[in-house]
């Protein structure tokens, strides 16, 4: 078998739809053999008869509870039967053509290990994580003063996103965004299947394929749209991604850094959070009205208290309780 697409759904019934609608039309195209495997985590919005129903030709495992993004996939990854493994986000839709480019160009250059696509919003925007760097203390320093959005056209401070490069060319690049990722199915024996870790899943993986001794390639001409966070839409715990994000940050500095970066990496995020919320506990309350601007403080001060609160708690607990 050519290809496995792997994705993995919370309560996104509307969105996968729309994402095996998709594939169907594009895997007509693209003339090779393939299984699209479909985990669900437990979805309260009636997606698993969704699939049942409209799309019976798709693969469904239904879990009982919600295990997360890496694990789900860890799930099913030891019986798929493709050459290549496509890791594949629910909120997606594939621009045809797409997985057709990826397959071609790893099926053309075997010293490539992964390839991934440009990754653009329903808006038309490219969402930059989709070829960006390893996250290191410096790239971190210029996320958390804004640096990095003060000076986006420069290659020092905008590393971490290379938000200087608008994206639009192909290119070699460290790192590439868990939405959209296809990559050889041996990889996964040779380094092993994806950390469990939520939100940095994707980094730890482009690291061990790279440390591997394979190259990976960041596709222009592949596109995929991304209606991102779709999943976390109306939660009442829609910040603690932000937590779950930092931590693991934090673990990637631990495991690929060692633990003196680690640590100084939350001290960082602790002093600057507290920054944060002081500052923008006061632009709020000197923000006339309750107008947009207020709104904005409201939200960044609301970011920035969860953030902190992260980085004076234990690690694992935003981990177990996600």
């Amino acid at each position: 078998m050519n290809l496995s697409i792997l994705i993995v759904n919370y309560n996104t019934r509307e969105l996968l739809q729309q994402c095996l609608s998709s594939l169907e039309q594009e895997m007509q195209r693209a003339g090779c053999t393939y299984e699209v495997i479909v985990v669900d985590n437990a979805s309260s919005d009636d997606s698993q008869t969704m699939v049942k129903q409209q799309f019976p030709w798709a693969v469904l495992v239904e879990n009982s509870e919600n295990i997360g993004f890496p694990k789900a996939n860890n799930q099913v990854l030891k019986d798929c039967r493709g050459e290549f493994l496509f890791f594949l986000n629910p909120d997606t839709v594939v621009v045809p053509g797409s997985i057709t480019s990826m397959m071609d160009f790893l099926n053309r250059h075997q010293e490539y290990g992964a390839v991934g696509p440009k990754i653009t919003r329903p808006d038309g925007s490219i969402q930059l994580e989709c070829a960006c760097n390893f996250p290191d203390l410096w790239n971190m320093f210029c996320e958390l003063t804004r640096l990095s959005h003060l000076f986006r056209q420069s290659p020092l401070f905008g590393r971490w996103r290379m938000t200087y490069w608008d994206h639009l060319d192909s290119r070699d690049v460290n790192c590439l965004l868990g939405a959209a990722i296809m990559m050889r199915r041996q990889i996964i024996d040779r380094i092993g299947p994806l950390d469990d870790y939520m939100y940095i899943e994707d980094v730890d993986l482009c690291y061990r394929i790279l440390e591997d001794g394979w190259k990976i390639r960041y596709l222009s001409a592949a596109e995929i749209v991304h209606y991102d966070g779709a999943s976390r839409k109306g939660s009442e715990r829609f910040y603690q991604h932000y937590q779950i994000a930092w931590t693991g940050l934090w673990y990637f500095f631990k495991k690929h850094k060692g633990a003196g970066q680690a640590m100084t990496f939350r001290f960082m995020t602790s002093a600057f959070s507290l920054l944060g919320l002081i500052l923008f506990s006061g632009g709020a309350l000197l923000s006339p009205g309750r107008g947009k601007r207020f709104h904005s403080f409201i939200d960044k001060l609301q970011k920035a208290k969860v953030v902190f609160i992260w980085s004076i708690s234990p690690p694992a607990y935003f981990k177990s309780n996600y």
